[in-house]
């Protein structure tokens, strides 16, 4: 970690541009069905804009650029040219992500799905280019002075994962004044894809900077002459444009950019400028590991830069909304009068989604390879980089668990806060859980027993599938698959995950793979890994009234599987909720059987005869788990079952022994989920497994 800072001088700054317009030929980034044609048309003229300001003790180019990304062949290709009166630490370099610039600049054949061809001489030109704005920026230098202001444009964006989900709709401007208080440079940070055209369509392969090519040419139109006009995107992992009037294509491109440039210039007319100090820090973080390591790097650049009382966190890669919004709340409790975020900075990891959207299918949550716990390893990250206010400290993994082994069976008790138990039960069970993930994934990968559906092959070129790794494609597309089971799944239950994969040091996608492995072993789209056991519990049964003695009951059930079975007994202390007991396997949070401290007793049967679970909601064991935790009363739990309607294929006994004998409740029942769900109650005192097609059964009233 760097920081540079110092007390304020005479404020100077210069800006400047240069065109980066590729040749016709060139092929375009950013969409795959593209398969690395070149470009036959442009639209408009794609610019690198460079930004230089020193306070005398801090000296910092800001660079943008009509690009999809910054790759590091580009980046390392622009240092080695960069003005040298800038240290290199302190060169921001920042992409647009407009989807219709050029590619070529890859060089991984991986990337190059995206990129097209790899071209050095176009890597060349375009580092010159941005070498040139720079140079151009820093010898324009003037006596400067600098202010920013904020305003809300919620209603031109929509979150593209969730309706009505969480938008990040700040536009913020910064306004650099000559010595006349004339502006020399107008820059807008916001959050939006830049996606213009339809793809596949008959103008996939036009070049264009998209709308904040338009932002930038309406805002030098609207200002001073002279004026450089650059643009920041910010959080667009999951905002997508409202154009106005509904205008779609190109021409929706330009109405929004004129339209956003237009409420930039207006707050831009409020600007105060005055003569500020300068601070720039920089970390190379270090990374959840992912499932993708073969192809993405385990650190990354992160660089703040403050301006007087304005925080910009530069991030590399497009973050979603939420993680946007919570580093504004973090910086403002911190004494920042704003805070922008300033996406797809210096790098490309490709997108950061949050956990509230991370398990909803899209190419966004595709794409999001480090897991849904980034925007809090980001968060502590910059926080150890801004000046104001403490730095955040990782979260404690906690104490060892309490174990002990008795006739054959473990007892782990885990207590604390839900991240800490999970991270206590993946360090517990992690040569479990690596084991598991290893045969039931990576071996039938590498074998070849599981591949990826054909159609997904069927548009990659020969060329390209021959230096694939397999198993780096495969498991990455088994992990797409099981995200939707995210869906629902309590707060606490996710931190427990996240927490186990930590304690586990696997990629969070490898331990929910692990969770959810013997759910989805059941569905036809995985009948290839269902060679292990896909549930190792069995019957269950319940005795009330006198046959188990007065008024008590008597729950049992057995556990068996192909291949043997090794239960462990958790004693589950959270902070927040009711203790319970249950029994799982050490490969995964939850279990098939448990009591809470409230008397709620809880069992689960798989009968396929039922029906088969959806993949839209999580597994059953971490139900179980959620249910005990919650639950003061069977009747509460029923409830409860009833918050997952997912889960056809099983049978959910739920005892009570605390309900009194004369109330007239069942002190047991259980829950039958097929394809019309039944309750039953005992008969003659015996609640017992049954076949769902048989006639006769008693229902409970």
């Amino acid at each position: 970690m760097v920081l540079c800072a110092g007390a304020a001088a005479a404020l100077e700054a210069g800006a400047a541009k240069a065109e980066i317009t590729p040749e016709l030929g060139t092929p375009l980034a950013g969409h795959y069905q593209r398969m690395g044609r070149g470009a036959v048309s442009i639209r408009d003229p794609l610019w690198v804009r460079a930004l230089y300001l020193d306070d005398g003790a801090t000296r910092v180019l800001l660079v943008s650029a009509d690009l999809c990304a910054i790759t590091p062949e580009l980046r390392e290709a622009v240092l080695e040219r960069a003005p040298r009166e800038v240290p290199r630490e302190n060169i921001i370099l920042a992409a647009t992500h407009t989807m219709t610039g050029p590619g070529g600049m890859v060089r991984p054949l991986v990337f190059r799905l995206f990129t097209g061809r790899y071209m050095p001489e176009l890597v060349d030109s375009t580092a010159e280019a941005f070498a040139n704005a720079m140079r151009d920026a820093i010898d324009n230098r003037k006596r400067a002075s600098i202010g920013f202001g904020t305003t809300q444009a919620s209603g031109m964006i929509r979150n593209s994962l969730l309706e009505g989900g969480s938008v990040d709709g700040q536009l913020g401007v910064l306004r650099v004044n000559d010595s006349d208080g004339k502006p020399l440079a107008l820059v807008g940070n916001f959050g939006a894809v830049c996606s213009a055209i339809e793809v596949p369509g008959p103008e996939m392969l036009t070049l264009s900077a998209g709308f904040p090519g338009h932002f930038c040419a309406e805002l030098e139109r609207l200002a001073e002459p002279g004026c450089v006009a650059m643009f920041l995107q910010g959080a667009c992992g999951d905002a997508a444009c409202v154009t106005p009037g509904g205008t779609e294509g190109w021409a929706g491109a330009e109405a929004f950019g004129k339209a956003l440039a237009a409420r930039a210039f207006e707050t831009a007319q409020g600007i105060v400028s005055d003569n500020v100090s300068i601070e720039v820090a920089h970390t190379r973080a270090v990374l959840p590991p992912t499932l993708v390591d073969a192809y993405l790097p385990s650190t990354a650049l992160l660089t703040t830069l403050e301006i007087g009382g304005l925080a910009m966190t530069f991030l590399p890669g497009a973050p979603s909304a939420q993680i946007s919004l919570g580093l504004r709340e973090k910086c403002l409790e911190r004494g920042y009068d704003a805070q922008f975020t300033v996406s797809m900075a210096n790098e490309y990891l490709f997108f950061f989604i949050g956990p509230q959207q991370y398990g909803i299918p899209g190419p966004a949550t595709t794409l999001s390879f480090y897991g849904p716990a980034m925007g809090d390893l980001l968060a502590m990250e910059f926080s150890r980089l801004l000046t104001r206010g403490e730095a955040e400290v990782p979260a404690l993994s906690g104490d060892s668990p309490e174990k002990d082994v008795r006739e054959g069976i473990q007892r782990v008790i885990l207590r604390g806060p839900a991240y800490q138990r999970g991270y206590a039960r993946g360090a517990v069970f992690r040569d479990a859980m690596l084991t598991e993930f290893e045969q039931r994934y990576v071996a039938r990968c590498v074998s070849g027993e599981v591949g990826l559906p054909e159609p997904f092959w069927a548009f990659l070129p020969d060329f390209v599938q021959r230096y694939l790794e397999t198993t780096n494609i495969t498991i990455p597309w088994l992990a797409m698959q099981a995200r939707p089971m995210l869906t629902g799944l309590p707060s606490a239950l996710f931190g427990e995950t996240v927490g186990a994969a930590a304690g586990a040091n696997m990629p969070f996608d490898a331990a929910w793979l692990v969770q959810c492995g013997r759910m989805l072993g059941m569905l036809e789209t995985f009948e290839e890994i269902a060679e292990l056991p896909q549930e190792s519990f069995c019957t269950m049964v319940a005795v009330v009234g006198l046959k188990a003695g007065a008024d008590d009951i008597l729950i049992a059930r057995n556990f068996g599987g192909p291949d043997p079975v090794t239960p462990v007994v958790y004693d589950v202390r959270p902070e927040d909720g009711y203790r319970y007991l249950m029994v799982g396997l050490p490969t995964g949070g939850g279990g098939f059987s448990g009591m809470n401290e409230a008397g709620v007793v809880v069992c689960i049967e798989r009968n396929p005869l039922l029906g088969t679970p959806a993949l839209d909601g999580p597994p059953v064991e971490l139900v179980a788990a959620h249910i005990l935790s919650r639950s003061r009363s069977a009747w509460a739990a029923l409830e409860m079952v009833d918050l997952f309607p997912h889960l056809a294929g099983y049978r959910i006994l739920l005892g009570d022994p605390t309900r009194a004998a004369n109330s007239g409740i069942p002190p047991a029942r259980v829950v039958q989920l097929g394809a019309t769900p039944r309750i039953r109650a005992p008969s003659g005192g015996v609640l017992l497994g049954a076949n769902p097609e048989a006639e006769g059964l008693d229902d409970a009233e």
